[in-house]
């Protein structure tokens, strides 16, 4: 058996992250049992590519296709079973996008397509799977779904008719490297620190913690909300508003935000916020993990949470609302 799996190995989103986990335990199946099955890689980039630790390098070029003739002849084959993860429009209409960047994502297609079985790995949020997603389904002849908490087997399961719909839980495996640490240590000596991670939109709800954090510490220097974020890193936005750019852009929202917190006799609150807009390497991120007391993130809905499970597995306490997918490995 022959499997084929496509993902963004390389890049800092979620989806990414997400992918890594599940080669790196794919790969340790295959040490275990060599002859399970054949296993090859496409790479796909669809942003900044992420620091990657030497070992995740390494496991990654072990599986990934050597030439565009290797993906030639598996497609003419045509014996394999693909896993393209990525929600699925990102097949189809955002793969118009990417193509400049990464003439990978002509191939991935042809991939699917040829496959003899094809299975979408993806994430979402919301408790309805959008009607674009069905359609893309039903054009590429998609077999089955996996999706990584009971929140979405249970979503999907209503929609997707006779596709069979399979849990799988993402991966989180103990740090494969070292904590570095980095040039804010200073500012966190002898704080109570509060460390939040996950991207500047919406649907993460930073400003809420932000606005609570101000409230509830305003009166004490002895704390810190360290935020790693970003607002967008695939590579048409970054050539548009560089890190440099978000950075103050999320610096001067922060800053609005601390201005419409009174406490009492109209004083300003004295609570500081550390501000990280930057793809930083494994080692840096084990370290902030390390450094904080409190995992903190109202989110207004997950796929999974896979910063909140990671803070978890690192034994730190974690405040999160009480919505959705991460339901599955939290408590009261």
């Amino acid at each position: 058996m022959k499997i084929v799996y496509c993902a963004q190995f390389r890049d800092s989103s979620g989806y990414a992250v997400a992918s890594r986990g599940n080669l790196r335990s794919l790969d340790a199946f295959l040490q275990k049992n060599p002859n399970a099955f054949e296993l090859k890689i496409l790479p796909l980039s669809a942003g900044e590519v992420n620091r990657l630790s030497k070992e995740e390098e390494k496991i990654i070029k072990k599986y990934e296709f050597s030439h565009k003739a290797e993906i030639d002849e598996t497609c003419k084959a045509g014996d394999h079973i693909c896993l393209w993860h990525m929600p699925p429009l990102m097949l189809t209409i955002w793969a118009k996008r990417f193509r400049k960047n990464d003439p990978h994502w002509d191939a991935v297609e042809k991939l699917v397509r040829s496959s003899k079985e094809n299975v979408n790995v993806t994430v979402w949020e919301a408790d309805s799977i959008p009607e674009g997603w069905l359609k893309v389904y039903d054009e590429y002849n998609t077999n089955s779904v996996i999706v990584p908490s009971q929140w979405n087997k249970d979503v999907f399961s209503k929609q997707l008719g006779k596709k069979e719909c399979f849990l799988v839980p993402h991966c989180v495996s103990e740090d494969i490297v070292s904590p570095k640490e980095m040039s804010i240590k200073e500012q966190l000596k002898d704080k109570f620190v509060i460390f939040s991670l996950s991207q500047w939109i919406n649907r993460k709800g930073l400003e809420k913690l932000i606005y609570a954090y101000y409230m509830e510490f305003g009166k004490q220097e002895d704390t810190v909300l360290v935020i790693k974020t970003y607002l967008n890193v695939m590579h048409d936005f970054l050539e548009q508003i560089p890190l440099e750019k978000q950075a103050q852009h999320i610096g001067s929202q922060i800053s609005q935000i601390k201005n419409k917190v009174f406490l009492p006799e109209t004083k300003e609150s004295k609570a500081k916020i550390a501000l990280i807009c930057d793809l930083l390497p494994s080692e840096n991120i084990s370290w902030l993990y390390e450094q904080s007391d409190l995992f903190a993130l109202m989110t207004r809905g997950e796929g999974f949470g896979l910063t909140v499970a990671e803070a978890i597995d690192k034994k730190k306490p974690v405040m999160v609302p009480k919505a959705s997918a991460y339901l599955d490995f939290t408590n009261d």
